[in-house]
């Protein structure tokens, strides 16, 4: 079995994922909304998910490991993604 590590032009997270290393993650330290992976904004220092949104847990994230979003609205549910997605047979 092999061992999963971040690409050359990527770092790790806190949180065990990886990100361009300019590219900030909500709850990681920033200097202005440009270092906020969208729609992560930063807020007093630390990228932050703005009202009605919420950070990812680390389930979404893994779902799809090649999306970076950082926020999801906060009646999101993973479940109802599998019903839809069994309902329709995508």
């Amino acid at each position: 079995m092999g061992i999963c590590t971040c690409a050359s032009f990527t770092q790790p997270t806190i949180d065990g994922r990886c990100r361009i290393s300019q590219i900030r993650y909500v709850g990681e330290t920033c200097r202005g909304n440009e270092d906020c992976e969208y729609p992560g904004t930063c807020v007093n220092g630390v990228c932050a998910c703005l009202e009605p949104q919420r950070k990812i847990t680390r389930e979404e994230f893994w779902i799809d490991p090649s999306l970076t979003i950082q926020c999801r609205p906060k009646e999101y549910n993973t479940c109802m993604c599998f019903i839809l997605i069994n309902r329709f047979n995508f």
